[in-house]
């Protein structure tokens, strides 16, 4: 399950590994909500609707890979 999240993986490195991994998704969710509601403004409204659920699937993606970081952190999660 961990080959879809590989960032998510690297929180069993320590802290410092925990720390880059969430850093990793938080940009990752923040560069894309930027970037699709960027364009979202520039295109016609049919194509603002697929690329706001785009911006959901990035979203709910950082999410999950969140969730999994502190997981694997905790060592509930094995790789």
């Amino acid at each position: 399950m961990l080959n879809y999240w590989p960032f998510a993986a690297k929180a069993k490195d320590g802290v410092v590994g925990f720390i880059i991994a969430l850093i990793i998704f938080v940009v990752i969710g923040a560069v894309g909500g930027w970037i699709i509601g960027f364009l979202t403004g520039l295109v016609p409204k049919l194509l603002a609707w697929v690329l706001g659920i785009a911006g959901s699937i990035i979203s709910l993606y950082c999410f999950i890979g969140l969730v999994l970081s502190i997981l694997v952190f905790l060592g509930i999660v094995k790789k």
